[in-house]
């Protein structure tokens, strides 16, 4: 029972080190100093450019202002969303292990091995479907579609019957549907999760993409408190087989908020995020990048505003070693 945690110390040491070398601070744009008879004129040149720097730094402060003042109605649906989302799924992964016992007679052996499977299947998944199904559905159809698909799957996994202590059910009725409803759920979670992050991605300003997914990871933080807490007290007054029931209903609630945005945007003329057709070119091309989607995007804003200020060549080339170096660290961890 000690090898994991060892695992994950060393996983955090190799961490520590790949950031250390590879996360260096960007070089300094500022130009060396001149001297003798060009010191006055740089200095006024210098004046000036201050001044019109100041006065453009203050008009993309407004109008990213505004521009995340039109969207903050959907940025917090899918705060809202995601909470659902992973308060329902942390219901009933928190007290898997003991269900299936409960369920089934399963060993820690038996759910080792099905969690793992189940995992490979939902990344592989997200690597072969996501890209397609943004295509077809955009990032706010395939949100909605897939919490219901993950929805309909744990719904499934509610009707499986117990194979254990007397129950009627046999390995058809019972493990395979059950199987049969986790693989569903991963896949549609897998998606539903990035499509949702990918909007909140796009409905940020450039000035608010750190709050915005800041928040959002401190949401499913929170979630992932209160859905254990829950999930524990149900668990031990004997309502088990009303888990896997919660946990749907949690991502029904979950598709009911982005949909919300479909009808919020239809009635007030706002484009469904401004940027998707742009987006979905994009994720063409790096949807298999599943560890790096995220940051791939925040490069993406930040090139662009690096670009209009023409001044962010090394700052770009460290915010794509950073990329990079994340890659090193999360793609290890994602194979485990």
């Amino acid at each position: 029972l000690q090898t994991p945690f060892y695992v994950s110390a060393g996983m955090a040491v190799g961490g520590f080190v790949l950031a250390y070398f590879y996360l260096t601070e960007p070089k300094s744009n500022e130009e060396p100093e001149k001297g003798g008879d060009d010191l006055e004129s740089s200095e006024t040149s210098g004046l000036v450019d201050d001044e019109k720097e100041k006065q453009d730094k203050e008009d993309e402060e407004k109008k990213d202002a505004e521009l995340y003042g039109k969207n903050v109605v959907y940025i917090r649906l899918l705060w809202l969303s995601a909470f659902f989302a992973n308060f329902g799924f942390r219901c009933m992964i928190t007290v898997l292990a003991p269900w299936l016992q409960y369920k089934f007679g399963w060993t820690s052996k038996e759910f080792g091995f099905l969690a793992s499977a189940v995992g490979v299947i939902g990344i592989m998944a997200n690597l072969i479907f996501y890209a397609k199904a943004i295509r077809r559905f955009g990032n706010t159809f395939a949100s909605i579609i897939f919490s219901v698909g993950a929805g309909v799957a744990w719904a499934t996994v509610a009707s499986s019957r117990r194979t254990e202590n007397g129950g009627s059910g046999n390995f058809y009725t019972g493990p395979m549907i059950y199987m049969i409803g986790a693989v569903l759920s991963t896949t549609c979670n897998a998606i539903a999760t990035t499509s949702n992050k990918t909007l909140l991605a796009q409905y940020a300003t450039p000035m608010t993409q750190g709050k915005v997914m800041g928040t959002v990871e401190s949401i499913n933080a929170i979630a992932g408190v209160l859905g254990p807490l829950v999930a524990g007290a149900i668990f031990d007054e004997g309502y088990q087989d009303w888990l896997p029931v919660i946990t749907a209903c949690f991502y029904g609630l979950s598709a009911l908020s982005v949909f919300a945005i479909y009808l919020h945007s239809k009635r007030t003329g706002h484009k469904v995020a401004p940027n998707e057709k742009k987006l979905v070119d994009f994720n063409t091309v790096m949807g298999e990048l599943i560890f790096l989607r995220s940051r791939v995007h925040e490069l993406e804003v930040e090139n662009e505003r690096l670009r209009s200020t023409r001044k962010g060549a090394m700052k770009n080339w460290d915010t794509l070693r950073e990329g990079v170096s994340a890659m090193h660290i999360d793609a290890p961890a994602g194979v485990l």
